[in-house]
């Protein structure tokens, strides 16, 4: 899947990977504990460009349905738009 942020770039698309539940959970522990480490972990499983890896990590959020960047309350989607500062979010339900 190919996706943008509309805060960061939106005329640049980033190549995305369809991820497994394990891989979000795990990535999402990743993030919290150490970006570089699940940065490394994307391209460990994924064969990812180091940019596209990066732009995952970075929108992340480490709470569902809460913008990784300005803490206000997102929609269920997995991938949204923040309605107030416009980033994107990887908005991944893992409490299931």
């Amino acid at each position: 899947m190919e996706i943008y942020c509309q805060r960061c770039n939106p005329r640049e698309t980033f190549k995305i990977p369809d991820f497994s539940f394990e891989e979000k959970k795990k990535l999402q522990k990743l993030n919290a504990d150490s970006p570089l480490q699940a940065i490394n972990a994307i391209r460990t499983l994924h064969a990812i460009s180091l940019k596209d890896a990066k732009f995952v990590i970075s929108h992340i959020n480490p709470k569902y349905k809460v913008c990784h960047r300005c803490q206000k309350s997102l929609n269920e989607d997995e991938y949204t738009t923040c309605p107030n500062c416009r980033s994107l979010n990887f908005n991944w339900n893992l409490n299931s």
